[in-house]
């Protein structure tokens, strides 16, 4: 719904975005998916619990964090992301590890956060 107000609202910056984006919602949700697929392999493999999601950042997202950041399209390092909720810090260390080593364009973070006893390990995959 976002996307649809602001294609109407600001139709030429929309369309600059994107341009720059240079693949459809669909695919980029696609993208995620195969990425989804591919950590909760490697979580398999080596018996690790979590729960993974990801998704593409809104065409409305990505320009009012440009704005409200100052940054450029090409600064921006979240268009796409991938969080993925494990247990124990070790495995949130893992995570962190494939990530960075599996040959995909990661940034990857991690917070630990002790309330939900739960290891956060978010991985931001670049759109370039």
């Amino acid at each position: 719904m976002e996307d649809w107000a602001f294609r109407y609202l600001e139709p030429d910056t929309y369309k600059t975005i994107a341009a720059q984006l240079d693949e459809k919602r669909a695919d980029r949700e696609a993208y995620i998916s195969g990425i989804i697929e591919r950590l909760q392999a490697e979580l398999a493999l080596h018996c690790i619990e979590a729960e993974v999601s990801g998704r593409p950042k809104h065409i409305a997202s990505i320009v009012n964090k440009m704005r409200r950041k100052r940054l450029s399209f090409e600064q921006l390092y979240d268009i796409r992301a991938v969080r993925v909720l494990v247990r124990h810090e070790i495995d949130c260390y893992t995570v962190l590890d494939w990530c960075t080593t599996c040959g995909s364009r990661f940034r990857a973070n991690s917070t630990i956060t002790s309330r939900s006893l739960k290891a956060t390990t978010t991985a931001r995959c670049t759109p370039r």
